[in-house]
This record gives structure tokens, C-alpha cells and sequence, in this order.
């Protein structure tokens, strides 16, 4: 029995296990076919159409996707049929930027078939890089003299690309190391040195500081026509590093039948970084007005944190001694209550800051002085009683002695 419930246990995670690679497999075959059957469609309304050696051929905008996309063509030999099996993105380079920052502003733009058929030319020349006969290579001399107005155009926008794609960058670090406030001075150029007509760069901070009057973001975006002045502060002590990264526009070659190039995404190039050092840790200053309170120190008495001082207990031998007659004339001894004042409270005690061993050796001794000072109340309250009784008596006597005299007196009258 426990055999065939072990086959039963096996039988079933194979199944599972067979169910989910049958999955797995259905669900990539899904995605590749997806990936090798995802579709163009063609589009010449941005073309110009010319004819070599009896053959015709479109130049500029070939074919849109479903998202508006422009797509334009790198394989000029071969015929398209605008089915796209992969793509990935040209390498960085001064043409790439320029193409791709061309793509970025011109790619949607509609009714300029001159326009196109430039950018056209240009992505030949950047990424066309077949060999074949027929190749963009053997037939660029003739696609020239068939549209030299086109090639015009191609000198114009890639004057404008190089006018506005980022090269390079200059930062100034300034920093105070009395006040730890600092500044940054970011100019950013292009390939000819010239600031550029647009574009937008960011200044990224690290280490122990942070920008002053921004967001708690470290990096601050700004516009690349100009001059950027920044505040910061140092947070601590150590190095401080800034870096300036330009916009730039990336470029997607598809493989397919007749490659194509379309514009990508965005992304940022590092142009410079700098750094500046931060010497001794950063005092936060208080306030105006705000006045920091004295903190008590250790041992202080009477304050936060100071040990209680102990009462004085009396030594022994100085309690008040009940057996002793009170001064009948002078009333009782006020010497016996120098620690109590004229309503019964105990005076109060002076203060003395006592070094830690003295504490220590006070309190040690407390058990006993607080059974001395317990005994203390009841002692005082028994001399307070004998005082009452020898006034009473004193009272009773001089009654008697003065009964006796006034029946004397009586007595004297009668006889």
C-alpha cells in the first residue's frame, strides 16, 4: 500500500511538472512569433521617389507602426516586407546623437518630403552599412544627382543637429570651509564649443551635502542655453562630488527584410565631474534668539541628575533625654528643639555637593539612620507629655498651697 501511494505521489509531479514546461514552451513560441510577426505598414507619403538604372526607389519615410512611429530604411539594395524580427540600439556616437536628436524633432513632422528624404540620406550614411551590389555605397553619386535639393537639405539639418546635441561641459566648485556653504558654476557646449540652441542637461550631488533652495532630489535639471549658478551646503565630513549629464537621443535598428532605423528613448551621457573636500564635521548653528539651556552636571544637587542629598541624622547619644526635669521657670529647654520651628516642621537642611565615595558611605549607613530618625518623632513626643505633666503638677500645688492659705486666713477670722 505505501508503494502504490508513493507511484501516485511521483505519477502526479510529473504531470505537473510536464503541464508547466508545456506552458512555458507554448508562452516563448507565443512571444517569438508575436515578436517575428509584428508589423509595419507601408507609408511614402514623407518619400520621394526616383529612379536608377531603371529601378525605383523611395527615399525618406517608408512605413509608420501602430504608435505613429517613423521608420526609415538602412538596407538600401534589398526589398522590404516590413515585418520586424529584432532591434537593438546604435552604438553611442557624435552621428548617432545627431540622428537621434534629428529623429526626436523631425520624425512626426508631416507634409516635408524634403525634410524626410534628408533625414533618409542621413541614416544611410551613419548605418547603412551593407557591401552587396546595388549597396548605398556604389549608388549615393547617383541618388545625388537625382535629388541634389535633398542633399542641400542634408547639410542644413545637420548643421542645426551639431548646433544642439551636448558635447561637453564646464564646473566651477566653490566652497567655504569656514561657513561649509558652497556653489557651482555649470556651462554646457557643444561639439564646436558654441552653448547650444537647446537641450537640457542635470547636475547630480553626492556625498555629505545637498543643494540649496532645490528639492531633496540630488540631481537638478536645467536648460543648456545658459548658465547654471547653484547653492549647497556640506551635511559632514568627507568628499563631495558633482557631475553634469547631458540629454541625448538614442537610435532603434530593426532587423528585417530591408533593415530600418526609427528614434528611441531618451537617456544621459556623463560630460564632467568634479569634486570638492569637506574639512571637520558641520556645527548646525542655533537660531536667532534661541538661547540653548544649561544641561546640570552630574552631582549637582537640587538639578536633573544630581544625587538626592541625605537628611543629617543626629549621632548617637544626642536624643533628647525624656528623664530630664524641665526648667519650671524658663519653660523647656529650647536647646532640644533647634530642628523644630514654632508649628512643628522640621527646619530646613542645607545642601553640599559630597563626592561619589561619600554618597556611597552615607548610603550604606541609612538603614540605621533611618530607624534613629523613625524613633526621633516618638522621643520628642514623650519629652513634649513629661513637660505637660510637671505643669500640671506645678498647677495642682499652687491651687493646694493656695486653698491652704485662704482656709488659714478663714480660720484666723473666726477665732
Amino acid at each position: 500500500m505505501r508503494t502504490q501511494h508513493i507511484w501516485r505521489v511521483a505519477r502526479r509531479a510529473i504531470a505537473s511538472l510536464v503541464t508547466a514546461c508545456a506552458a512555458v514552451g507554448v508562452s516563448m513560441i507565443g512571444a517569438a512569433n508575436a515578436w517575428a510577426v509584428q508589423q509595419v505598414y507601408p507609408n511614402y507619403m514623407e518619400s520621394r521617389p526616383i529612379v536608377i538604372d531603371g529601378t525605383s526607389h523611395m527615399i525618406g519615410r517608408l512605413a509608420v507602426d501602430d504608435d505613429g512611429e517613423a521608420y526609415y530604411c538602412i538596407s538600401f539594395e534589398d526589398k522590404a516586407d516590413f515585418k520586424l524580427v529584432s532591434s537593438t540600439t546604435a552604438p553611442d556616437t557624435d552621428e548617432a546623437r545627431q540622428v537621434g536628436w534629428l529623429l526626436a524633432q523631425y520624425s512626426r513632422t508631416t507634409g516635408a518630403q524634403m525634410l524626410h528624404s534628408a533625414l533618409a540620406i542621413i541614416i544611410h550614411d551613419v548605418f547603412d552599412t551593407s557591401t552587396n551590389p546595388n549597396s548605398w555605397v556604389d549608388l549615393r553619386s547617383m541618388v545625388a544627382t537625382a535629388i541634389p535639393s535633398s542633399f542641400t537639405k542634408v547639410d542644413e539639418v545637420l548643421q542645426e543637429a551639431q548646433a544642439n546635441v551636448l558635447d561637453h561641459a564646464s564646473i566651477d566648485v566653490q566652497f567655504n570651509q569656514e561657513t561649509h556653504q558652497g556653489r557651482v558654476i555649470v556651462d554646457v557646449y557643444t561639439k564646436t564649443g558654441q552653448r547650444p540652441a537647446s537641450g537640457k542637461f542635470t547636475v547630480k550631488l553626492s556625498g555629505p551635502a545637498r543643494w540649496v533652495g532645490e528639492s531633496e532630489q540630488n540631481a537638478v535639471e536645467a536648460d543648456a542655453t545658459k548658465q547654471l549658478t547653484l547653492e549647497w551646503e556640506a551635511t559632514g565630513d568627507g568628499e563631495v562630488s558633482f557631475a553634469v549629464e547631458g540629454l541625448q537621443y538614442s537610435v532603434l535598428l530593426f532587423e528585417s527584410k530591408q533593415n530600418f532605423a526609427r528614434r528611441g528613448e531618451p537617456y544621459y551621457v556623463l560630460m564632467k565631474e568634479a569634486t570638492a573636500a569637506v574639512n571637520g564635521p558641520v556645527v548646525a548653528e542655533p537660531e536667532p534668539g534661541d538661547k540653548p539651556e544649561p544641561q546640570p552636571e552630574p552631582g549637582d544637587e537640587g538639578e536633573p541628575g544630581g544625587e538626592p542629598e541625605p537628611e543629617p541624622q543626629p549621632e548617637p547619644g544626642d536624643e533628647p533625654d525624656i528623664d530630664k526635669e524641665p526648667d519650671v521657670e524658663n519653660g523647656p529647654d529650647e536647646s532640644d528643639r533647634s530642628d523644630v520651628d514654632e508649628v512643628g516642621n522640621t527646619a530646613p537642611i542645607t545642601t553640599q555637593t559630597k563626592s561619589s565615595e561619600q554618597v556611597r558611605s552615607e548610603q550604606s549607613a541609612q538603614p540605621q539612620a533611618d530607624a534613629e530618625q523613625s524613633a526621633q518623632p516618638l522621643a520628642q513626643t514623650g519629652s513634649g507629655i513629661v513637660e505637660v505633666l510637671w505643669l500640671l503638677a506645678i498647677l495642682v500645688a499652687t491651687g493646694a498651697s493656695l486653698m491652704a492659705l485662704a482656709g488659714f486666713h478663714v480660720r484666723d477670722q473666726k477665732g
